[in-house]
């Protein structure tokens, strides 16, 4: 392949450049992005010009510059051509309630014309959507993405319809076996209800609910029109105070696996953009195999005495030409040039202990190698990098052992090595034995903080720059700049507090409503759907319309010049999801305080559940329930609803108890029931006496419970199970008809008087 390398630029650069024109035609645009385009093209360019004066080297610099700056902006142009696409989903999505809602609000038709009105609206709000965003232009899937979440909703409430009906049959069943005794909570009926109920006080309340709906439509479109928020790669550029030790750049990666370490083909791409600013000087690490999987070693012999090795450490040449202490570190002999391939370096104690000198030969790893220059352990372990780390190899036995779980792991893992206990080789030796980029120094001959900012933009890796004595830290991350927020807090929080004012004037409008609802038996929580529809109602009808509001009247203003040129237009999802949160939050967060005041409405007791009046005495526990009987009959009539309830629960159920024995008794009256209490592996069994207790003319339902066997506190917590299914089953004796209550009356009294 030909001139790979300046094609692939080629192509990059027209790809990133004609789709990002194509997003501004459209009103899609990202500053920071188009700055950061134009310095692609202009490597490119200059890659051009090189390989037209046939300056080859040059122009293979500038494409790996071009290119690799193009493999970041590409992602960020494909951001901005599929969020456009994911907000006009979500626009489908928010649509698809919301149209239901206005429907409902303002026409109330029925039948098939109600259907044909839904779409109508539907349709003529994505065709104001079609003129007004540019995603539906941009990608031509979007309508079948429109199709899949349709369909999606069409299961969606068909398997609703499904398992509603299953849960109806189910509860048919329940019914069938346990006759009245049933308790059930219709929580779908009452979200469902509660809507329906929340659209009906729109309705009813025109005013009240136009100041509302215009409240958070301006919020809205405040927040579309009149902020913009962009997102952008960047530089952070971060003052280390560290030493210098020479002019130029150092990059490396965590180094603790082989993904961490750096790929051979940076060097080339380092080398070709440098040029002859400065010298490339990549370092290599390189272990032996081990030895049957545990320590990681290999000796190095001279004559007749060897030394153990536990690495390799790869230098280049320029370490030793560039880098003053790399020079000083030398006490005999000299670093290694372009020349050098079976040469190494040995650590002053090693020459000392093999007792070899500059121009002997040692043995490593079945390579013959040549001493050419002995340096001083002590010089070589006190170097630490721009990152103020060492440049030697990890100890590999302690890494070894780490993963074998025989030392705990952490960073005492990863400790570098002794020079004593590294031998240092050409870097295209450790090369070709199969090591590992570790890490990479540029010594300049000039100022290149051009050259640091490229790299690590293009290669997103953390990079040092030094320079004339000070070390800075590059690093690539992703920003944000909003743009006009500081204008609409104030009106925002003026809204919020429309929005609260407003509910509390709904909330006492609502208070006789809400007494009627307590006195039908709603609960708090049903309160809380009954605003929370209405609020939900008003946030997505008014988020809607803010929005495509916003967007009309972006154009506007962009027609008119009345926005500045950098002002971006809010297409992207973060915008619309800080918008919508705004939205949301400007109208659910005033609305907790009413909801809160609503609820006290339904239950003005501060305690929401019956806690028990009584605490166990020993092995007795005597709990008085709270319902109160008019006579004798009533009580009686009550207690034999208990009996059968108790009877019903002979076998295991989803209760947490199982009855052994029941007893009624209609002369006390009374129930006597054994049962066993869950979990049922723990033996707990109890005895529970529900007698009529009368108090002056009122009579009243106490039980009694006596502990047989199980753990005392065990049995404690289970006996409030089996307390409260009680009561629950004398709120469902309440609930009945009053001729099924009837029937258990006469049934008590034909015992009892018979």
């Amino acid at each position: 392949i030909i001139l790979s390398a300046i094609n692939a630029s080629n192509d990059i650069a027209t790809i990133i450049s004609t789709r990002y024109s194509n997003l501004k035609k459209n009103m899609i645009e990202n500053i920071a992005l188009e700055e950061n385009i134009k310095a692609m093209e202009e490597y490119h360019s200059l890659c051009l010009a090189s390989l037209k004066e046939r300056k080859y080297s040059k122009a293979y610099a500038y494409a790996l510059a071009s290119w690799s700056l193009g493999m970041v902006y590409y992602s960020e142009v494909m951001r901005l051509v599929n969020e456009p696409a994911i907000i006009s989903v979500f626009f489908f999505f928010l649509l698809i309630p919301s149209v239901f809602f206005i429907e409902r609000i303002t026409l109330q038709f029925e039948g098939l014309k109600r259907l044909f009105t839904i779409l109508i609206i539907a349709s003529l709000i994505l065709v104001i959507f079609y003129f007004l965003h540019p995603s539906l232009r941009l990608v031509a899937n979007i309508p079948i993405a429109y199709l899949g979440l349709s369909t999606l909703l069409f299961f969606g409430i068909v398997g609703i319809v499904l398992t509603k009906s299953a849960i109806e049959m189910g509860s048919m069943i329940r019914r069938k076996i346990l006759k009245h005794h049933v308790v059930e909570r219709e929580r779908t009926s009452i979200i469902i209800h509660s809507v329906h109920v929340a659209m009906g006080n729109i309705r009813r309340r025109k005013f009240l609910s136009i100041l509302l709906f215009l409240t958070i439509i301006i919020i809205v479109l405040s927040m579309v029109s009149l902020t913009s928020i962009e997102s952008f790669v960047t530089l952070k550029r971060t003052e280390l105070p560290v030493e210098a030790r020479y002019n130029g750049i150092y990059m490396r990666k965590g180094m603790k696996t082989t993904k961490d370490f750096l790929s051979y083909s940076i060097i080339e791409y380092l080398r070709s953009m440098v040029g002859d600013r400065g010298a490339v000087a990549p370092r290599l690490w390189y272990y032996p195999q081990s030895v049957f999987g545990d320590q990681v070693f290999a000796y190095l012999e001279a004559k007749d005495k060897k030394t153990v090795i536990y690495a390799a450490l790869g230098l280049s040449p320029g370490e030793f030409k560039y880098n003053e202490l790399f020079r000083s570190s030398i006490v005999e002999g000299r670093g290694f040039d372009e020349y050098d391939y079976y040469a190494c370096i040995l650590a002053d104690k090693v020459s000392e202990k093999l007792n070899v000198s500059v121009g002997d030969w040692v043995w490593w790893q079945g390579m013959k190698l040549k001493v050419v220059g002995i340096v001083a352990s002590d010089v070589i372990n006190s170097y630490l990098d721009l990152d103020q780390e060492s440049i030697m190899p990890f100890n590999p036995n302690l890494m070894v052992a780490t993963l074998k779980k025989s030392v705990p792991g952490g960073s005492d893992s990863y400790v570098p090595l002794s020079a004593s206990e590294v031998l240092i080789l050409p870097h295209n030796l450790v090369k070709r034995l199969g090591g590992h980029v570790s890490s990479i120094s540029i010594y300049l001959k000039e100022e290149g903080e051009d050259i640091a900012r490229t790299i690590a933009m293009s290669l997103d890796l953390e990079v040092y720059y030094s320079y004339n004595g000070k070390v800075s830290l590059f690093s690539r991350l992703p920003a944000y700049e909003f743009r006009g927020l500081a204008f609409i807090l104030i009106p925002l929080l003026i809204g919020s507090g429309t929005i609260l004012n407003s509910m509390l004037n709904v909330l006492k409008m609502r208070e006789r409503e809400m007494s009627i609802y307590s006195a039908l038996g709603l609960p708090p929580s049903g309160v809380i759907f009954l605003f929370l529809g209405e609020l939900l109602v008003f946030a997505f009808i008014s988020t809607l319309v803010g929005y495509t509001l916003g967007l009309l009247f972006n154009h506007i203003l962009k027609a008119f010049n009345v926005l500045p040129e950098t002002f971006i237009v809010n297409y992207t999802s973060m915008a619309v999801l800080f918008s919508m949160i705004f939205a949301m939050a400007a109208t659910l967060i005033p609305s907790i305080y009413p909801i809160y005041k609503a609820a006290r409405l339904v239950t003005p007791s501060l305690a929401r559940k019956w806690e028990l009046p009584t605490k166990p005495r020993g092995d007795e526990w005597e709990i008085p329930l709270p319902f109160v009987f008019t006579n004798i009959l009533e009580a009686g009539g009550a207690l034999l609803f208990l009996y059968e309830y108790a009877e019903l629960h002979k076998r295991e159920t989803v209760e947490k108890f199982i009855i052994r024995e029941v007893k009624f008794d209609p002369e006390v009256p009374s129930v006597d029931i054994v049962l066993s209490l869950a979990p049922y592996e723990a033996k707990i069994i109890t005895k529970a006496t529900i007698t009529v207790i009368r108090r002056g003319d009122r009579h009243f339902l106490d039980i009694m419970l006596r502990r047989l066997s199980g753990v005392y506190d065990t049995w404690v917590l289970s006996s409030r199970n089996f307390i409260d299914a009680i009561r629950k089953q004398l709120l469902v004796w309440r609930s009945l008809k009053p001729e099924m209550r009837r029937e258990y009356i006469d049934k008590f009294s034909s015992k009892r008087f018979k």
